[in-house]
């Protein structure tokens, strides 16, 4: 009962809606259609198909129908349309080749005929014997009037057969002979119905399907399929036969009196309780109320011959006792409502949830005591069995892929994190599942993080989300990031946070949402009165004015809880001004945790002097024009003792400010791309960057992507002081990507030249520096020496298919390079038909392409296992042996040294080395095992000290092959 859908259902569905022997529709319509009997076209002439799926609708959603004054066509289409959609024809399809083989003849023997159609029609479903006896019966009165509405039992046959009689969708197509044997069937049903049916079976369609009879009431009532594929079967224990036979594994059902308020009396009426609903039947078995277990506010039953339930929806009071003692058990119906209610609110708390009052106090506790829930974490905290109830309370039908997933990968995967597209996978938002998945939040305990990104979900999405953080008690991240909501949803979300005392939000993203002043004063007061334990707060691309950041900023000065929780408050494009700014930097000045400071575009209006060092260790200023406050900038900079990454690109930052910031601050990563610089700012910057490489050992990461003017005043020593900059650099990754302006062309050249020397840069961006093949050809000779470089991105480099050909001899003889994006742009210029159409080259790219990332992913493959076989080599470490403190280890450090020396020693030298004495080997081999913690730390130091004080060949620097034996001798030195 927990549907109300009637099309595309069974028959036998459809008459347990109402307690029918016949679906309510059908009658509905037969009793118009009987008085148009005259009119000429029934079930011939369409009806109005908008107006026809419109009354479907109506019916679906459980709405009583009006049909009279509704055109005649009208009710005969939508009579066809529901004989149409049943899951199973009137005769079920397992008849169908039975009621086929009789081959219906009219000079055939009809007595036979006769018999058979009987029998098969007796061994029907009894709800399908009566919808048919009761449809024959409407259309034997229409073929009487077929001299007017054409519709003799020929016609009519020809409308119903195909709809009444048929195969399943499954099977193959009916045949034309298949069609023609249906149609007789039917005509002959219409021509011999006081043959076939029996007068009992003719007036069946007058009674309840569900008896109100007490024998009858204890047998087991059938569960629609959809009820059936939902239901998960419960039996309640210790209980005693009398009692056992009130509790089914589906629903409780029983007949009781019910107190009427009005009228004052006691009537007769039937109780089903289901998984999440109340039913209440007349005693003719029609449906007159139903409520959900979420429209509970109170249970009262202090005797165990009377049960008062009270819904808070409309207040609704109702009063049950047994129709006679013993016939009704109260304690079963309580247990029932328990139980099903806890499993599918299991998080909701005990403040929010219905009244239940038990007496006496004994019977209490003897109820309560033998009722078992199971484990409160199953099936991620019962969400399973919440998102089915409030879906059902909703109206809305549960999508079994959802609770699949729900159950079988965040469940047993122990996933907390509820991402919405992960469930659902729709255009539109908000849905019937994204609302259902939502409110199911409200009570539930297991998901601490809700993920909303880039999904459309607008105002209304907002409202949801507000509406479910009253109640919600363990989310404590909450993502909500570009979702097109405005000023309403988000002052909904703030006076939600205000609501709920037991909020635990502890990261907090709005990012790209429209936020205005208006919604930031509330936004702010939550943030500081309500939100007290957050640690990172996002408002990217929020699009609020001086005034709001103002408050945002006042409200983290002005809460000391703050000052040790927020590591991270991210804002971008934000109009900051001064008054916004001396908050900012009050809170900055006082905070012990902060680690992020994110303001891309949002430029502080002046920036003050930080006191007594910063725990921030990351600022992004980048996007924010910069000129005469690049002194201050740098001032702020330093003041900022921890600081290990900066971004501030596309800021017009001064190198005089970068210099003093260097010289000041250990960065690990530094962004200066897109800062135009002249070609004597970029000498300038990196020939200091060379002469105090010891300032910058920890400068792992650095982009100096497009800072070269187009204007060439001295761009050859420009590139070369970048060049012998990366020689000698700690850098790990590097990007010198180019584009527009910034375009690099044959001087990345050099650049890319001083690979062949660095011995740190693992990951290398040259992209779109349009360097052709030049660039081609210094990779290749870069692959045969450097040993260190992994990652390669240089797509855009106008690269041609001889220039590929040379990268790839490069790249057959190295076994480092792990990863290549394909060069996507440059396969797609060379793929462009010249005027002589492709050429062979075009056509030979793809191969080549292929060839050269299969040798990529071999070196990865490789890498790996390399990867693998070093840590097992350091976990599994041998022993050392000790004989006394003198000489504890198994090999003297001189030959020790000596071996790890030649194995990057020529094969000549090698040779001769490893002429060692056997007696210089052995004389230390047979030592004792055992040696002290601080004796092994000891020879740990020694053994650290002398590999580093070793030069061995693989130490030793490259060089090209122009420079001169005088230098390779200096740097040796």
């Amino acid at each position: 009962m927990a549907s109300t859908k009637i099309f595309g259902t069974t028959i036998h569905d459809a008459c347990l809606k109402v307690n029918l022997m016949v679906p309510q529709i059908l009658v509905d319509c037969v009793n118009i259609i009987d008085r148009y009997l005259d009119v000429e076209g029934l079930f011939r002439v369409p009806g109005p198909q908008t107006e026809i799926e419109h009354s479907q609708e109506r019916y679906d959603r459980g709405f009583t129908i009006e049909l009279d004054g509704v055109e005649v066509h009208h009710v005969c289409g939508l009579l066809k349309l529901y004989l149409r959609l049943l899951k199973e024809p009137l005769i079920p399809p397992k008849y169908y080749d039975d009621f086929i083989g009789l081959s219906i003849d009219e000079d055939g023997p009809q007595d036979e005929y006769i018999e058979s159609i009987s029998n098969l029609v007796n061994s029907l479903p009894l709800p399908n014997i009566s919808t048919m006896a009761y449809l024959l019966q409407f259309l034997i009165r229409v073929s009487d009037h077929s001299s007017k509405n054409k519709m003799d039992p020929k016609n009519i046959a020809t409308v119903f057969g195909p709809t009444v009689l048929r195969r399943s969708e499954e099977e193959d197509s009916v045949s034309l002979s298949e069609m023609s044997a249906a149609n007789k069937i039917i005509n002959f049903l219409l021509d011999r119905y006081d043959d076939i049916f029996t007068k009992e079976q003719g007036i069946i369609w007058k009674h309840s399907l569900l008896d109100p009879e007490e024998e009858k009431l204890r047998k087991r009532f059938v569960m629609t399929e959809a009820e059936n594929s939902e239901i998960t079967p419960i039996i309640i224990e210790n209980l005693d036969p009398k009692q056992h036979s009130t509790v089914w594994t589906h629903f409780i059902l029983r007949r009781m009196n019910l107190f009427n308020e009005r009228t004052r009396k006691l009537e007769e009426k039937i109780l089903i309780i289901g998984e999440y609903r109340f039913f209440v039947f007349a005693r003719g078995g029609r449906l007159e109320h139903s409520w959900h277990f979420l429209d509970l506010k109170e249970i009262i039953s202090l005797e165990r011959t009377s049960l008062i339930i009270v819904f808070s929806e409309d207040q609704t009071t109702l009063t049950f006792n047994p129709v006679s003692y013993g016939s009704f058990d109260i304690d079963a119906l309580l247990e029932w409502i328990y139980i099903k209610y806890e499993q599918s609110f299991i998080g909701k708390p005990d403040d929010q949830k219905h009244q239940l009052h038990i007496g006496p106090e004994k019977r209490k506790e003897r109820i309560l005591a033998k009722l078992h829930i199971g484990d409160p974490a199953d099936s991620c905290g019962g969400m399973v069995s919440t998102y089915k109830s409030v879906s059902d309370w909703m109206g809305y039908k549960p999508k079994s892929s959802i609770s699949w997933h729900l159950y079988n990968i965040l469940y047993h995967n122990n996933v907390k994190e509820l991402n919405i597209v992960e469930l659902v996978r729709e255009t539109n938002y908000p849905n019937e599942s994204f609302e259902s998945l939502i409110y199911s939040l409200s009570f539930n305990t297991w998901f601490d993080t809700l993920i909303i990104d880039n999904v459309d979900i607008g105002n209304e999405g907002f409202f949801m989300i507000a509406e479910m953080m009253k109640y919600n008690s363990t989310i404590h991240t909450l993502q909500l990031s570009y979702t097109n909501a405005s000023k309403k949803g988000v002052i909904a979300l703030a006076e939600a946070f205000q609501e709920n005392p037991l909020i635990s939000i502890t990261d907090l993203n709005l990012s790209g949402n429209a936020i205005d002043d208006t919604a930031m004063t509330l936004l702010s007061k939550s943030i500081q009165f309500s939100l007290t334990g957050l640690t990172n707060l996002n408002f990217t691309d929020c699009q609020f004015g001086k005034r709001g950041a103002a408050l945002l900023f006042n409200a983290l000065k002005s809460n000391q809880s703050f000052n040790g929780s927020i590591q991270s408050l991210k804002l971008s494009n934000a109009r900051i001004d001064q008054q916004a700014n001396e908050y900012l930097f009050a809170f900055i000045s006082s905070t012990t945790v902060l680690s992020e400071l994110l303001l891309p575009g949002s430029p502080p209006y002046a920036y003050l002097p930080i006191y007594n060092g910063s725990s921030i260790r990351k600022v992004d200023f980048s996007k924010t024009k910069l000129s005469s406050k690049s002194t201050e900038l740098a001032g702020f900079f330093i003041g900022l003792d921890n600081l290990e990454e900066l971004n501030v690109s596309k800021t017009g930052l001064y190198v005089e400010a970068l210099i003093n910031i260097f010289s000041s601050n250990p960065l690990i990563s530094l962004d200066i791309s897109d800062n135009t610089y002249r070609d004597e700012d970029i000498i300038e910057l990196f020939n200091y960057c060379s002469e105090n490489l010891n300032q910058l050992t920890s400068l792992k990461l650095l982009n100096i992507s497009r800072i070269f003017s187009h204007r060439r005043t001295n761009r050859e020593t420009a590139v070369e002081s970048v060049s012998r900059f990366i020689e000698s650099s700690y850098i790990n990754d590097l990007k010198i990507a180019g584009g527009g302006k910034g375009t690099m062309r044959a001087d990345i050249v050099p650049i890319a030249w001083s690979l062949m020397k660095n011995r740190t840069i693992t990951h290398f961006d040259i992209s779109d520096n349009e360097g052709g093949d030049d660039v081609a050809v210094c990779i290749m000779k870069v692959l045969q020496r450097n040993k260190y470089l992994h990652n390669l991105s240089w797509d855009g480099n106008n690269i041609s298919y001889d220039g590929y050909l040379s990268f790839n001899i490069g790249l057959q003889r190295n076994s480092t390079l792990t990863n290549m994006p394909t060069p996507i742009k440059d396969i797609t210029n060379l793929n462009r038909p010249t005027d002589a159409g492709y050429t062979h080259q075009q056509f030979s790219i793809h191969s080549l392409m292929d060839k050269i990332q299969r040798k990529i992913n071999e070196n990865a493959i490789e890498t790996n296992k390399d990867k693998q076989v070093g840590k097992r080599k350091k976990n599994s470490r041998k022993k050392i042996k000790v004989a006394s403190p003198r000489r504890t280890h198994s090999f003297s450090p001189k030959l020790k040294r000596r071996r790890q020396r030649s194995h990057s020693k020529p094969a000549n030298v090698r040779k001769r080395d490893n002429k060692i004495s056997e007696s210089e080997e052995n004389e230390h081999s047979n030592i004792d095992t055992d040696a002290s913690e601080s004796e092994r730390s000891e020879l740990d130091r020694l053994d650290n000290l002398a590999d580093a004080l070793e030069v061995t060949y693989e130490n030793l620097p490259v060089f090209s092959e122009n420079e001169t034996e005088t230098e390779t001798e200096t740097e040796t030195e």
